[in-house]
């Protein structure tokens, strides 16, 4: 887990290793994708961090914490089994605020379906154009 200056958190959390892959045109300037580019990293399949996972547990001062910034939460290749292990650790942690963003808005409400949301969590979709 690390501090930001995005102004809105006071943390990002990317407790999965992790590639995305253009899912949209609004991927075209994706700073994810970039970076793995600049650094010639290709991570391959995704694969959860044990150690990270646990990181928003010790915390000590509540925090707002970005979800997964390093990729998409809701990327096709991340395992459900995963997306449960993140959401157990939210659950666990109601005195932090967890903000996920994702362009996968179909995987995002199939996941819902079966798991409860929670106060401390909101969930954001990017929006591209009208249609």
């Amino acid at each position: 887990m690390q501090k930001t200056r995005i102004e809105y958190l006071t943390h990002t959390w990317n407790p999965i290793k992790m590639t995305c892959s253009p899912v949209s045109a609004g991927c075209a300037n994706c700073w994810h994708i970039a970076m793995g580019k600049l650094f010639g990293k290709h991570m391959g399949k995704p694969v959860l961090k044990e150690e990270e996972l646990v990181a928003p547990l010790r915390l000590r001062a509540s925090a707002t914490i970005g979800v997964q910034f390093m990729g998409d939460l809701f990327h096709a290749d991340v395992p459900e089994v995963f997306q449960i292990n993140v959401m157990e650790v939210i659950v666990d942690c109601p005195q932090h605020i967890f903000l996920v963003l994702t362009k996968r808005p179909a995987i995002m409400k199939h996941f819902f379906k079966f798991f409860k949301t929670h106060t401390n969590l909101m969930l954001g979709v990017s929006i591209e154009d009208q249609q």
